[in-house]
């Protein structure tokens, strides 16, 4: 005899309840006895007819899922969970790859500023002694070209490697500085001598021995972290290869990298942690020690002084702050036009690397010059922030020295320029012509990008 089901209001279940098991009504959680096939397996049970009114059939997929997991059989009925949407690429959604994209692209700005700048400012230089106007920028764009090789391989060498390089970097740098002071091997120009010659290569030493001074100091400085409270073990040691270090370099004779090389050396020590009362005393006495050699020669004790009245002598020492400040003067808002200024017409001696900003600041005006200075202080925070995310201690300091490197000698030179310090002959980093401050500026640059990969990840800080 064939059974038919009832419908009963109180027992009707809704769509979402279809295929549970009837409950009794003591509650017992046991399958109800009233249910049509009771005892046999789930495919053997009968089916309601799809003409019994009030039941719909199942959609396709129900369908589908209770002939896979039948609801009525042993066992708790499966929970269908929608499959959450896979995250973004981690190349893609890290901040670190906007760092790292940040800073080519402002390297990328500083090499064709300072491409087409070397190219206004010596054009006129190059003319009269050379014969063409394209010799200082065919050997700058040489120099670019190796600069952005180093930087690519120093961005794929892991930072860490560079700790084990930090003991011969020094030693060779030293050894360098100390061979240009030897007669017959160091390369004497406008009565300095500060480059060595290898074959057709002419170098300067001393922005090798800043490069290895920061890979050095920041080994060093991460090795002591848990001592660095102590001006004994962190300090001292610092001060006495800085003095050696720039005894070398004060001798050919180069104040302005010496400078630079302090300012680097006070940075590391500063972040580190090292006590600010013993940073400041040390401080003091080498400003004191700077302003004695300063004085003890005519030339520099001129170079020093002139900057406070500039038009003591306007045609002797004071010439090039002169007439540095009549270019930018001239240059007003919007500038006279690429190529159109007129300092380079021997107006300004050196216009191509020293006083380079000058040009810049008349060719370009104002908003060239602005705009130089913003890049440079742009490029200080983003090393800032990549320090202060950097992976281990070691990183830190690496990224510190270097950024205070590059951006302190930017500004010392501007500063320069304006005559607001003294000229101390230090050239603008990737803009003033010139090939080893070009190169280890660069590969400086490639090791800050292979940290900023890095950056926000957990690592022990040493």
């Amino acid at each position: 005899m064939t059974q038919t089901l009832k419908r009963h209001p109180a027992k009707q279940t809704s769509r979402s309840n279809r295929g549970r098991p009837v409950q009794s009504k003591q509650g017992t959680g046991k399958p109800s006895t009233d249910q049509p096939g009771k005892g046999k397996p789930p495919s053997a049970r009968k089916q309601p007819s799809s003409s019994t009114s009030g039941i719909r059939k199942p959609g396709r997929k129900l369908a589908q899922s209770q002939a896979r997991h039948p609801a009525n059989g042993p066992g708790p009925r499966p929970v269908l969970v929608q499959e959450a949407p896979k995250p973004a690429s981690p190349k893609l959604a890290s901040p670190r790859y906007g760092l790292v994209f940040l800073l080519l692209l402002i390297i990328s700005a500083f090499s064709l500023i300072g491409l087409l700048m070397v190219l206004s400012s010596a054009m006129v230089v190059d003319l009269e002694s050379q014969g063409s106007t394209w010799f200082h920028f065919r050997k700058q764009f040489i120099w670019m070209g190796i600069g952005w090789v180093l930087l690519i391989v120093t961005s794929l060498v892991d930072y860490r490697k560079w700790a084990k390089l930090a003991t011969p970097l020094l030693v060779g740098s030293l050894a360098l500085l100390g061979l240009v002071l030897v007669p017959g091997f160091g390369v004497s120009v406008n009565g300095a001598t500060r480059w060595l010659q290898l074959g057709p290569v002419v170098f300067q030493p001393a922005e090798i021995a800043k490069f290895a001074l920061v890979v050095w100091l920041a080994r060093f400085l991460a090795n002591r972290h848990d001592k660095i409270n102590d001006a004994r073990l962190s300090v001292r040691p610092t001060i006495l290869l800085l003095s050696l270090m720039a005894l070398l370099i004060l001798g050919q004779p180069s104040l302005g990298s010496t400078i630079v090389i302090a300012a680097i050396a006070f940075a590391m020590l500063l972040i580190a942690g090292s006590p600010i009362g013993s940073l400041l005393r040390w401080g003091a006495l080498g400003t004191a020690g700077v302003i004695a050699v300063s004085y003890s020669a005519d030339y520099r004790r001129q170079r020093l002084t002139s900057f406070l009245n500039p038009w003591d002598d306007p045609f002797g020492t004071d010439y090039q702050a002169i007439q540095s400040m009549v270019s930018i003067a001239s240059g007003g808002v919007n500038g006279v036009g690429l190529g159109a200024g007129r300092a380079k017409w021997g107006y300004l001696p050196y216009s191509h690397t020293d006083f380079i900003f000058a040009v810049i600041a008349e060719e370009l005006g104002f908003v060239g010059a602005s705009l130089t200075i913003c890049l440079f202080v742009l490029l200080g925070g983003i090393g800032m922030y990549v320090a202060m995310n950097a992976p281990s201690n070691f990183a830190m300091l690496l990224t510190i020295g270097f950024i205070t490197w590059i951006v302190g000698q930017f500004f010392i030179n501007i500063c320069a320029t304006i005559v607001l310090l003294p000229i101390t002959g230090l050239p603008i980093p990737f803009l003033s012509f010139g090939g080893s401050a070009l190169v280890f500026n660069m590969a400086a640059m490639g090791v800050i990008i292979n940290i900023a990969k890095q950056c926000h990840k957990t690592s022990n800080k040493n």
